[in-house]
């Protein structure tokens, strides 16, 4: 039998979009003779997003984020949940 194949999943484990792509990737390795290499890395969001720091209840405590970008990150987590709906996981919803 043949090696299987690698194919490799940059992952960044603070993206919703990641989150969701993962298991996509679990479904590649169970559906196909290929083996899954992580690899995590950091995406630099505060320089496009702006930067927020929130409490456990979601009151914001610091922000650097202008309004466009506060839209820009709700309409993300937005999307994510959107995509969810069906499965019994919830993204956290931030500020």
């Amino acid at each position: 039998m043949a090696e299987p194949r690698t194919v490799t999943v940059y992952f960044d484990y603070k993206s919703p979009y990641a989150y969701l792509a993962k298991d996509l990737a679990y479904d590649l390795e169970r559906d196909f003779p290929v083996r899954v290499d992580w690899l995590p890395y950091v995406l630099d969001i505060p320089s496009f997003l702006g930067s927020a720091r929130v409490d456990d209840s979601g009151r914001v405590l610091e922000e650097e984020r202008n309004a466009h970008q506060w839209r820009r990150v709700r309409y993300s987590y937005m999307d994510c949940r959107r995509r969810l709906d069906g499965r019994c996981r919830r993204a956290h919803r931030p500020g």
